[in-house]
């Protein structure tokens, strides 16, 4: 296998040590510390091919386990001392000198996770993880970071390899995690009388290695505590807030159910599941049971909406791709596309601020029904104004959006 550290640092070499000249695409900048400078060389620097080199050779070291012991401000430093290395002595090759420098030897240990809600009185190995009962000699004992107090019931012991054991450890929780996943499947199927609330176990948040190695990242079920003191009046002017617990109309009734979807974003831990909580919310708002394309449906309608009030919005080709490469293959069936935090807050925050919106619009305008919302803004006077703005900037999803819409418009005109 070839290493692929080693191929992006020579590339970055080769950049260094290459006459840097203007490409129009930017330029990076280094101050030679003191320790290394000198009257010809006080300064070096990258011009847009070095820096994409430079990025990609910092990118391969991160996902390297030899390196994942460095953070990225140091690594930084290492990558232009490199850099500094190959300019003031061009005859040797310094990327075998950076690889025997700064590599560590992967170490292969086990990482150490409690487990709430379950409770295990022998030791049981299932797959690649082992389960072991509290009070096992091999477990570390608890301490400040590794908690093993109640609902801890039992540990699961996961091997891992690594020079980062905080990156370690994240690592153990995903094999770990998936583990207990088939397992709770595996036991509701091989008893059926086990209740659901009882296969609810789930890891503790701390980790541990040894006695002395042992840390804690915070899990997404942690709940913080919030003090409205006297903000409550200031909420009073939301229409959200206003919406009764038994709807008067249709159009209260959609609204309501976005509400409820929206809370089942806010609980669930799962990026992807939040992000299709926050999906059923939007479409409860503005979609609509008839076939067809429907990402392209509400995007368009996100916006016009947005439009409609009069305020700015986010380019509906994130609400397009996010439907289709997400949402769409994940209720059908698929692998769902990677979702980061960042994007589920974001969409999260446009979806509330699209509830918001419709409830605004619907008082303006007198509707009752969501139907009659909706017909409304694909006839608003703006409406053809922001296609027209998508057919520019759209991008290849919505050109395959207006191809089938011209067609079908010519079709009709036949």
């Amino acid at each position: 296998m070839a290493d692929k550290v080693q191929s992006a640092l020579k590339k970055l070499q080769a950049e260094a040590r290459r006459k840097s000249g203007s490409d129009g695409l930017g330029f990076a900048m280094w101050n030679v510390p003191e320790d290394l400078a000198t009257e010809d060389c006080v300064q070096i620097v990258l011009d847009g091919a070095g820096m994409r080199a430079m990025e990609q050779a910092k990118a391969e070291v991160l996902k390297d386990q030899r390196f994942e012991y460095l953070d990225e401000k140091r690594l930084d430093d290492l990558l232009w001392r490199f850099i500094h290395g190959c300019l003031v002595d061009r005859s040797r090759d310094k990327v075998k000198v950076f690889l025997d420098e700064h590599h560590h030897e992967v170490q292969e240990c086990v990482c150490y996770l409690p487990v709430e809600y379950l409770t295990v009185t022998t030791e049981r190995e299932i797959l690649a993880v082992r389960l072991l009962p509290l009070g096992t000699e091999e477990v570390p004992p608890p301490g400040p970071w590794f908690r093993l107090d109640k609902p801890v019931g039992a540990v699961v012991a996961v091997p891992v390899k690594g020079t980062n054991h905080g990156l370690m450890a994240e690592r153990a929780r995903v094999t770990a995690e998936h583990e207990l996943q088939v397992l709770r499947v595996t036991l509701k199927l091989a008893y059926p009388s086990i209740l659901d609330p009882q296969v609810r176990f789930r890891l503790g948040e701390s980790w541990a290695f040894s006695e002395l190695a042992s840390g804690f990242a915070v899990g997404p079920n942690r709940v913080y505590g919030l003090d409205l003191g006297g903000n409550l009046p200031e909420l009073e002017a939301e229409a959200v807030l206003r919406l009764p617990e038994r709807p008067r109309n249709q159009l209260e009734r959609q609204a309501l159910l976005a509400v409820q979807w929206i809370n089942r974003g806010m609980f669930a831990t799962e990026p992807v599941v939040a992000l299709l909580y926050h999906f059923f919310a939007l479409e409860a708002l503005l979609g609509e049971r008839s076939e067809g394309l429907k990402a392209p449906l509400i995007a368009r309608r996100r916006a016009m909406l947005a439009a409609a009030m009069d305020t700015a919005f986010l380019h509906p080709h994130k609400n397009y791709f996010l439907y289709d490469k997400v949402r769409s293959l994940a209720v059908h069936g698929g692998i769902a596309g990677e979702v980061t935090e960042d994007t589920v807050q974001t969409f999260s925050w446009d979806v509330r601020t699209a509830l918001q919106q419709f409830l605004a619009y619907a008082e303006r305008e007198g509707f009752t029904k969501q139907s009659d919302l909706a017909e409304a803004l694909d006839n608003h006077p703006k409406h053809e104004e922001l296609l027209a703005w998508l057919r520019t900037t759209g991008g290849p999803l919505w050109d395959k959006y207006f191809e089938k819409l011209d067609a079908k418009q010519k079709d009709c005109c036949q």
